[in-house]
């Protein structure tokens, strides 16, 4: 069996120099061992062993040989593609939504603006007279502010607030004389209802109180209608008995009746 002989570096602060690895055949005696270490024209340092955890990065190399580096399997190409093949659906997907959420609109027939479009687009455009009213950081002008004059914009200020005033107290007075007018319509007006609620019960009791003198008209009618039968029925039956037995002739005075 071969040894793996090799002579660690000088420790350094930073890094670990790299390391230089020798090889040594095994012999029948250790003459011959030293006899091929010095026909090898002393390529490897001194005799010092070392664990393979002191070296750095050769885990793997000494572990197993170079040519077992990790291959693609067939599972993970099947992996990958099946990823592959759900991101081009959902891309799909996507592109197929935002085609649903376009809504086409109709072209417009009349292409002429609207009147009062029209107007407002018509309208100059204006600034103020102060431009730091606009809220620009560029827009502030002091020599304006300093150029203005407040007394004439006071007085003006004191003349319109003097006219209000004097146009407001006439006001004020014909609008209480008004709220009590309102007052009084409303008591006569109160007033009348009741009146007329009064008014139409009376109505509604003798308008009964007709009803009854019609219905009483009614019955009555129905009575004399009855007797004018009756008394031709007795008529009749009186026609039929002898002559001697016949009774005098019925003679009904309506107007000692009345």
């Amino acid at each position: 069996m071969g040894s793996e002989q090799s002579m660690p570096p000088k420790k350094q602060p930073q890094r670990a120099p790299p390391v230089r690895r020798g090889y040594t055949v095994a012999g029948t005696s250790f003459v011959e061992g030293r006899r091929d270490a010095s026909a090898s024209g002393n390529n490897s340092p001194g005799a010092s062993m070392c664990s393979d955890s002191e070296l750095p990065y050769i885990s793997y190399t000494v572990d197993r040989p170079i040519g077992d580096s990790p291959k693609n399997t067939a599972k993970n190409r099947d992996a990958k593609k099946s990823l592959q093949r759900r991101q081009m659906a959902q891309a799909q997907a996507r592109r197929s939504q935002r085609a649903r959420d376009i809504v086409v609109v109709k072209a417009a027939t009349d292409t002429q603006l609207d009147e009062d479009i029209r107007r407002l687009q018509e309208i100059p455009t204006f600034l103020p007279i102060m431009r730091g009213t606009l809220g620009l950081p560029g827009a502030r002008d002091p020599e304006v502010l300093e150029g203005l004059d407040y007394r004439p914009w006071a007085r003006l200020s004191s003349r319109l607030q003097a006219h209000l005033a004097a146009c407001a107290h006439p006001l004020a007075q014909t609008q209480g004389l008004l709220t009590s007018q309102i007052k009084q319509i409303d008591t006569e007006v109160s007033r009348l209802y009741s009146q007329a609620v009064e008014r139409q019960r009376n109505n509604a009791r003798h308008a009964e109180r007709l009803a009854r003198v019609r219905e009483l008209s009614h019955q009555l009618a129905r009575c004399n209608s009855l007797l004018t039968r009756s008394l031709q029925d007795v008529e009749e039956l009186n026609q039929m008995l002898p002559e001697d037995k016949r009774l005098a002739p019925f003679v009904w005075n309506s107007q000692k009746c009345t």
